[in-house]
């Protein structure tokens, strides 16, 4: 058995085009992001964790409440997206997901249990590539309130209590893409600050700044139609802010949505280890 407590933490985007199977040749113009998610999977999957926990924001939303996938097991494919050959099947760590719930409901947030529904792409995508880096362990996976109806840090910590009291070592992945108003042709059409925010968005990982996103500009993010705040937030706030291995992938936004790949926090993270860097693309919109 090794550590205890959480392990390895990462950011990743969970755009169904980063899919080989679904991206096909348009994958090369996300090379950058591929590259970054296979290298963060192979990272993760090294820590050798007990459980992964998925934050995802396109989880089934209730208002006011958090959102805890119940049952057996965790699955879903890709048929939406014409590869219905394509999906997740793994464990739920009903143990730790159980002990999620009750400790934030100790808090005061507000849980409801997803039953009997197919994952959602906010955790199938990162789950695809953590499957085929070599993970097929326990899984647990939420979702989150609606915006600006607060509570992150409070399931933050609430996850971070339920992980010690189980006693597991655990990997954390927040899902989440950023502006996705970067160009004419982007799904939710072209705004020009929003590159703004993906640039500040940066930076504040880069330095290691995460409480600072709890400050972030509201205007900023609406006009970013992003998803990638609050569940980095939880994710943070889960690991008591650590920086420690911190570092930005990649970024790049080649279909009008940005794309990022950071490590959050990883312990032990040694700079000599043998990783494949991926460097940033600031010439990105």
């Amino acid at each position: 058995m090794g550590a205890r407590g959480f392990t390895f933490a990462a950011l990743m985007p969970h755009a169904p085009i980063l899919v080989p199977e679904v991206g096909r040749e348009r994958l090369a113009s996300a090379a950058a992001s591929v590259a970054a998610m296979k290298a963060a999977a192979v990272r993760l999957v090294e820590t050798q964790p007990d459980t992964v926990v998925v934050i995802s924001p396109h989880s089934p939303r209730k208002p006011g409440s958090f959102g805890i996938w119940m049952g057996r097991r965790l699955q879903g494919s890709f048929s939406r997206f014409d590869a219905p050959d394509v999906g997740v099947d793994l464990p739920n760590d009903l143990r730790l997901a159980e002990a999620i719930g009750q400790d934030a409901r100790n808090l005061g947030l507000r849980i409801w249990d997803i039953h009997s529904q197919a994952l959602d792409h906010g955790a199938l995508v990162p789950l695809r590539y953590l499957i085929a880096a070599g993970w097929n362990g326990p899984t647990t996976v939420f979702g989150l309130n609606y915006p600006g109806e607060g509570g992150l840090t409070e399931l933050g910590r609430a996850l971070a209590s339920a992980v010690k009291e189980v006693g597991s070592s655990i990997a954390l992945v927040a899902s989440g893409d950023m502006s996705h108003r970067l160009t004419p042709d982007a799904p939710e059409g072209y705004e020009p600050r929003a590159r703004d925010f993906d640039l500040e968005f940066i930076t504040r990982l880069r330095r290691g700044s995460f409480q600072d996103l709890q400050r972030f500009d509201s205007g900023l993010r609406e006009l970013a139609a992003e998803d990638v705040v609050d569940s980095t937030i939880v994710a943070a706030a889960a690991t008591n802010w650590a920086t420690a291995g911190h570092e930005v992938l990649s970024y790049e936004g080649p279909f009008g949505v940005g794309y990022m790949v950071a490590i959050l926090s990883e312990q032990g993270h040694s700079r000599e280890a043998a990783h494949m860097p991926v460097h940033l693309n600031e010439t990105d919109p």
